[in-house]
């Protein structure tokens, strides 16, 4: 019994685990049959409209111009409808070298191979799926051309290719598939290279029915990578991939092994004739070639492989009249100097026209899109439109040429200087001046507010690409990482010129892609996606500034057709570079704007050239001003059409040199301390210059030293004010503060001495010989009539004076004066007033040799002569410690005469 028992459990169990299976095994149909509907479905929604036509969409993209006229034609030599070539056109040569090197079995199956699938994945699977190999037969690459075109490769896509293709075999002959394929697909980098009709022309200058078996093998083996495989830019790969292709038409059959050898003797490089290669207007090539980028990086699609109508903003008569001034009108001293450009409506980022450089083709190196140092050309908005955003700062803000020596950076000027030389001055001097010490200060000054990330969002705030950079100091005088394009820096001041809003500079209106109906709304989304980069006030303030900058000195003869604000830069090369000179010009800009639109020029030589051929641009530096000041000539000829954004409320005013926070200037002040400018509302200051003063004086002693009078101040606070110049704009503009004297009569007030010291405690050098009122003030070493509060004192009470001595002679009743003379045996007799009761006179008598004969201390003193001679009489009156200036009397005494003696005895 328990034997059955047990087996009856064990049948139960397996009856459970077979349920399970069964349910499992039934999910997975149910998921696989899911799986399966699903890529049916889709498969099926991809083929149900197949449409044969499709296929014969040979037309290439075109790019408009502003006024909807064609300037360009995808891959056509001459701008034209695509020339198409039927199949009997197409040299046998030509199809074998294609077939063997796309599609081998191409006339054999129904438009999917299924061995040379099988073949591919076994070949992936082996090398790691690094073996790259693809399995699509032509009809399948040209129904991928023709519906998936950009798409991404899912494997329902991919399921789709291959059922439409074998419709597209059982609807059309497998020559007119090839013949279509041909057409459509390209051959190489260049715009003129797709279809087999043009890329015969762009490398041999010949028709396709005239291609050689080496010609036909190289055009089969540039299918597989056109832009490696083109031998115009790598003609050694290019050369390998075409003895690959004729050894595969040896392996096939198509040559025979001598063929092969003697197609592989010829040199590429002898095959090619580019002279019929595109001949398309090269005024046009680099604005061309900045849409063709603009479609490629906004869409992901290639205009060469979609069919695409794409509408610009071009100015052909103003993209052509640059052209020939770079052309025809520059003087270049050598080839290798280039030059680039670019103009932009300033109320929109639409780019009208754009030089990318000197004898420009299209696929050239565009000039207009490559980064550049831009020197001083940005000092206008990276250094002081920063500062007035930032710091509120005027127009009429001081800034000053002073040394800067921070974390080893030490900037010179383009003068040689290093700071100290040039004294204080305004932004726009200092712009004009291009003082590159003024520049990095400001700089420095809104690094402390905003830091360095501040500043890398405030430049990225204008829409152009920071990546790669990292704000330094060094950025204050263009020494970025990697540099601004001409396109970059003509948007910048774009933005300036609006008003603040940036937009993002391009040159496509939209794109219409033909077989989608899809229209991509380029400038629809541009204007959408505009902000605001500075304020109004900010923008307005720049433009005030360069518009002194432009208008002034030689600048304004390269900018003088109304409302044109400018700015010049050039970068210079430092030590050790290729040889050349340390200071020397390395390339130059120009940035310049109105109210319609913005320009920016850059000059100089590639980098690679500089590194062949290194160069300076001294005496060149003007040629981007020159193509600047022709542009605007003709931009201008008509007129200016806007006007720049009204003052959005910003005051004009003039403030104290020199003095921050600001001091409005009155009339008292010194016309060579003030400045005027603009002020951001609200900023205008409301402290004046009458109401100056210099602190507050606390205590002041004064007394009679032995050497002169002893001084005590209460110390200035902040005592550095008196130590160092550069410790706050007062001090930056006045000079330090010193401790000043003033001594005056007690009576009359008349100012007898005023002195300076540069401590609080010392002596002046003056002693007083009465009272005298001593008065003590702080005061600015340069400027003597703004002072703190005074305090004075009296000092010496009790002192007195004597003045010149009061003194009468006479002789017999005769008064006399000094130098008289008088007989022998006359009595002279002498007098003093007295200036005090208590005065003491003395009285000393001199011969000729000046000995001393006789004193008195008489107030009366009376002397005899007996003795000829000449005799000085030396009279001085004292009051204890104090003297009257001495006083000198001289007579002469003469000999009687016998008149005299004979009257004497009568």
């Amino acid at each position: 019994m328990g034997k059955i028992w047990k087996k009856f459990l064990s049948f139960l169990k397996k009856v459970k685990w077979l349920r399970i299976f069964i349910f499992l095994f039934i999910v997975g149909c149910i998921a696989v049959g899911g799986v399966v509907g699903y890529f049916a479905y889709n498969v099926i929604q991809e083929t149900e409209a197949f449409d044969v036509e499709k296929l014969y969409s040979a037309e290439a993209s075109k790019i408009y111009d502003e006024d909807g006229e064609v300037v360009y034609t995808y891959g056509d030599d001459v701008n034209g409808d695509r020339v198409n070539v039927t199949y009997d056109e197409l040299p046998q040569v030509l199809i074998d070298a294609v077939v063997s090197a796309e599609d081998s079995r191409f006339f054999e199956h129904n438009g999917f191979d299924l061995p040379r699938l099988l073949v591919a994945a076994i070949t992936n699977i082996a090398t790691n799926f690094e073996s790259g190999g693809g399995a699509s037969t032509i009809t399948q690459q040209l129904i991928k051309k023709s519906y998936y075109d950009g798409e991404s490769r899912t494997i329902t896509l991919k399921i789709s290719e291959m059922f439409l293709a074998i419709q597209a075999t059982e609807e059309i002959s497998k020559e007119e598939t090839l013949s279509l394929y041909l057409n459509s697909i390209y051959y190489g980098r260049s715009l003129s290279s797709i279809g087999i009709a043009a890329a015969s022309n762009y490398y041999f200058n010949k028709d396709v029915s005239e291609l050689t078996l080496p010609e036909a093998a190289l055009l089969a083996g540039t299918l597989n990578s056109p832009s490696s495989y083109d031998p115009y830019y790598n003609l050694e790969l290019a050369t390998q991939r075409r003895d690959i292709i004729l050894d595969l038409m040896l392996y096939h059959g198509y040559i025979t092994e001598d063929e092969c050898e003697l197609a592989k003797a010829v040199s590429v490089e002898n095959m090619l004739d580019n002279t019929g290669s595109n001949s398309s207007d090269n005024a046009l090539a680099a604005y061309i070639d900045l849409v063709d980028q603009e479609v490629r990086d906004s869409t992901g699609l290639d205009p060469l492989e979609t069919q695409m109508n794409i509408y610009t903003y071009l100015d052909v008569e103003t993209q052509q009249y640059a052209y020939d001034i770079v052309e025809n009108d520059l003087s270049f001293p050598n080839d290798d100097m280039q030059i680039a450009a670019s103009i932009e409506d300033v109320d929109n980022g639409r780019i009208i026209a754009v030089i990318g450089g000197r004898d420009y083709t299209v696929f050239d190196y565009n000039r207009a899109d490559t980064k550049q140092q831009p020197g001083s050309s940005l000092k206008p908005i990276i250094d002081y439109g920063a500062a007035y955003e930032f710091l509120d700062w005027s127009t009429a803000h001081t800034v000053e040429d002073l040394e800067y020596d921070k974390n080893n950076y030490n900037p010179s000027n383009w003068d040689g200087t290093s700071g100290g030389t040039h004294g204080q001055m305004t932004i726009s001097d200092a712009l004009y001046s291009s003082w590159n010490t003024c520049a990095v200060w400001t700089f420095d000054s809104v690094v402390s507010q905003i830091g360095s990330s501040g500043y890398y969002d405030y430049l990225e705030g204008f829409q152009i690409d920071m990546t790669g950079e990292e704000v330094n100091i060094a950025y204050a005088i263009g020494g970025w990482n990697n540099g601004l394009s001409p396109i970059e820096l003509t948007s910048m001041y774009a933005t300036v010129s609006n008003g603040g809003t940036a937009y993002e500079s391009h040159t496509i209106n939209y794109i219409d892609i033909v077989n989608s109906d899809e229209d991509i709304m380029i400038d629809e989304e541009v204007q959408a996606n505009a902000t605001e980069a500075i304020s109004d006030e900010t923008a307005f303030m720049i433009k005030e500034t360069m518009s002194d900058y432009s208008s002034t000195g030689s600048y304004g003869t390269y900018f003088n057709f109304g409302q044109i604000c400018a700015k010049t830069g050039t970068s210079n090369w430092g030590s050790n570079n290729y040889g050349i000179s340390e200071g020397s010009a390395k390339d130059s800009w120009v940035a310049t704007y109105n109210p319609d639109y913005a320009m920016a020029v850059w000059c100089g030589y590639d980098y690679t050239t500089l590194s062949d051929n290194p160069q300076s641009m001294n005496g060149y530096t003007t040629l981007a001003r020159q193509f600047a000041n022709a542009m605007w000539k003709e931009l201008t000829s008509d007129g200016v059409e806007n006007s720049y954004p009204s003052n959005p409320g910003l005051t004009y005013g003039s403030i104290v040199k020199g003095l921050y926070p600001y001091v409005a200037a009155t009339d008292d002040t010194p016309s060579s301390d003030v400045y005027s400018g603009w002020f951001k509302s609200g900023t205008y200051p409301s402290t004046t210059y009458d109401s100056l003063t210099c602190g507050t004086l606390e205590t002041f002693e004064a007394s009679i030293g032995t050497s002169g009078i002893d001084v005590t101040f209460s110390a200035y606070d902040p005592i550095e004010a008196t130590t160092d110049e550069s410790y706050n704009s007062y001090t930056s503009s006045f000079g330090l503060v010193v401790y000043t004297v003033t001594v005056q009569d007690s009576e009359t007030l008349e100012t007898l001495y005023t002195e300076s010291l540069n401590q609080a405690t010392g002596t002046i050098n003056y002693t007083p010989t009465s009272e005298v009122l001593v008065t003590g003030y702080y005061s600015y070493a340069n400027s003597s009539s703004i002072t703190s509060n005074t305090i004075t004192v009296t000092v010496g009470e009790g002192l007195f004076s004597l003045e010149d001595i009061f003194l009468t002679v006479s002789s017999g009743g005769t008064a006399l004066s000094s130098d008289s003379s008088i007989e022998v045996g006359n009595s002279i007799s002498f007098s003093v007033v007295t200036q005090r009761d208590d005065s003491v006179i003395t009285y000393d008598l001199f011969d000729s040799s000046n000995t001393l004969i006789e004193s008195s201390t008489h107030t009366d003193y009376s002397h005899t002569f007996y003795t000829a001679g000449t005799y000085t009489i030396e009279i001085n009156e004292s009051c204890g410690t104090v003297w009257a200036p001495t006083k000198y009397f001289t007579v002469t005494i003469n000999e009687v005469s016998d008149d005299s003696s004979q009257d004497t005895t009568h």
